[in-house]
């Protein structure tokens, strides 16, 4: 299986000069899909072993397109402790997930984007 990079984009169109990824098998495809699937799912129905299982050690997330500034590297437990900590304050939480591409792949790596649209619920807490 390949490990897995996660770069999100909100309602941005990203163009880049990325060098065509080495063919990736069908299987590895949808293993990474399904990783991708368990990282909004696990989210929105918060099972937080679940989103830890789909993570590698260091995750990469990019909310450029939510927030401005660029994408952080964070271990893991870190992106865990913070959406658990922030989600459950919705009613519910959607992340919708398209547009998947295996932009870099060598070896064990590869690197995937997808675009994803997030919907919540009210917040339960004050200031949400």
């Amino acid at each position: 299986m390949k490990t897995l990079v996660l770069t999100a984009a909100v309602g941005v169109l990203l163009v880049s000069s990325i060098a065509r990824a080495e063919p990736i098998g069908a299987d590895d495809r949808l293993a990474i899909i399904d990783t991708i699937t368990d990282i909004a799912a696990g989210a929105d129905r918060h099972q937080w072993d679940r989103v830890r299982g789909a993570f590698a050690d260091t995750v990469t997330l990019d909310y450029t397109g939510l927030w401005g500034g660029g994408p952080t590297t964070q271990p893991a437990e870190a992106v865990i402790r913070q959406w658990s900590a922030f989600l459950p304050g919705f009613d519910r939480t959607l992340h919708l997930v398209c547009n998947h591409a295996i932009v870099e792949s060598a070896g064990p790596t590869a690197v995937a984007e997808a675009d994803f649209q997030a919907s919540t619920g009210s917040a339960r807490r004050a200031g949400y």
